[in-house]
């Protein structure tokens, strides 16, 4: 008869498990929003070039979001919303009430024109 110790397969089983919960918790914090409007930035609202062509230009907002965390890729939609909302926070606080995309994504970056159009 061969003794296997009891601890052994707990060790393994425990380990399986823990690494069971921190995928989870990667996957769940990978779909989660981390960015607040400011109560003035949901007053702002993204725009294209052609919207904006009687607007005054009052700066740019270079914003930048995690795009992965962990080994785990977030989503493109869900990093493109957080963009989106710091460069309406941002054009808050510059006094503009209109963004436009200038840039793609680029490993978590994003730039954006700030207008004001005058709502």
């Amino acid at each position: 008869m061969q003794f296997i110790p009891l601890h052994t397969n707990f060790v393994r089983g425990r380990s399986f498990i823990q690494a069971a919960l921190i995928s989870a918790s990667l996957g769940l914090m990978s779909a989660c929003t981390w960015v607040q409007l400011s109560p003035e930035a949901a007053e702002v609202y993204l725009r294209t070039t052609s919207q904006v062509s009687e607007c005054d230009r009052v700066g740019t907002a270079n914003v930048n979001a995690l795009s992965q965390i962990g080994f785990i890729d977030r989503s493109a939609a869900r990093l493109q919303d957080e963009l989106v909302d710091l460069a309406k926070n941002e054009a808050a606080r510059l006094g503009g009430d209109s963004v436009v995309p200038e840039s793609t994504i680029d490993d978590g970056k994003q730039t954006f024109g700030v207008f004001l159009c005058g709502r």
